[in-house]
């Protein structure tokens, strides 16, 4: 039977403590992730204060201190990649692609999102769509 050290690998402390915060939704104490990340607090919030600095994880005053995920550093991560892996033409298109796409969409369904849509009532509009064929739609379009 494998060891509980055995079962992380060669995770490194700080590795555990960004793939917590990663998934962390809600704003929490240091000690709660570090419980979650299986490390001491003093450490989890020497690595969150790090990862504040970068910009990673939003610190919030208060008693106790919490943090969470920066969804805009994240947003921005991937902007950088999209950029690096793609020239200016293809991301254009991309996004002529897409906005085509929502335009679709919002005449279909006469909606904004694909929550706004009522899967039942769109297949009883509907010439012959099952509401799995509507389901199905959205899926593709969100």
């Amino acid at each position: 039977m494998l060891t509980h050290e055995h079962r992380r690998g060669t995770v490194t402390l700080e590795q555990r403590v960004y793939g917590t915060i990663l998934q962390t939704r809600e704003p929490a104490a240091a000690s709660a992730i570090a419980k979650r990340a299986d490390c001491d607090p003093k450490t989890a919030r020497k690595y969150l204060d790090w990862f504040s600095k970068l910009g990673v994880v939003t610190c919030h005053d208060g008693h106790p201190v919490t943090y969470d995920r920066n969804d805009a550093y994240f947003e921005w991560r991937r902007i950088d990649q999209l950029a690096a892996d793609h020239s200016i033409e293809e991301l254009q298109e991309r996004v002529r692609e897409l906005t085509s796409r929502i335009n679709e969409y919002e005449d279909v369904y006469d909606v904004t999102t694909p929550a706004a849509v009522d899967a039942v009532a769109a297949a009883e509009a509907s010439d012959g769509q099952a509401i799995g064929d509507v389901y199905s739609d959205l899926g593709d379009r969100s």
